[in-house]
């Protein structure tokens, strides 16, 4: 089909509204900045305070609930890294809390392995599946 004076057509789905715009933020950061631990803990190395900083100040000016979600590797037993990613995501909400965020905007829940986004077959791999993701929900946690 051809419409006259259209030359081109660009389809393209952008993020609106409140819940885009906290998400994008937290995702732009996140993509530069990541909350490491201590290898198989849920003790936050010291260089990745001043992300929860700076994380905590995006939560507070979202106007919605926001999850934490601890994820691990597939390495070690799958209940053992469920139970890690919990603790881990609980940590980090407690430091968010210490900076400012309300403690009933935030969730926390841990996925262990079942959620990765690298193949767990690589080291590469397993390093990014350790990871804390923050999650804008909707109206409610």
């Amino acid at each position: 089909m051809t419409i006259e004076g259209v030359t081109s057509l660009e389809n393209q789905i952008q993020i609106i509204g409140q819940i885009g715009t906290c998400q994008a933020q937290l995702d732009e950061y996140l993509s530069r900045e990541s909350i490491r631990f201590k290898l198989g803990k849920a003790d936050i190395v010291d260089e990745s305070y001043n992300t929860i900083a700076m994380l905590a100040m995006i939560v507070r000016n979202c106007a919605n609930n926001v999850e934490i979600a601890g994820h691990t590797d597939s390495k070690g037993d799958a209940e053992v890294n469920l139970k890690l990613s919990q603790r881990r995501a609980v940590k980090v909400a407690k430091h968010l809390v210490n900076h400012g965020v309300l403690g009933d905007k935030i969730v926390a829940r841990g996925y262990g392995d079942q959620q990765p986004v690298a193949d767990n077959k690589s080291a590469e791999g397993r390093k990014i599946n350790r990871r804390i993701e923050f999650r804008v929900l909707g109206e409610t946690a």
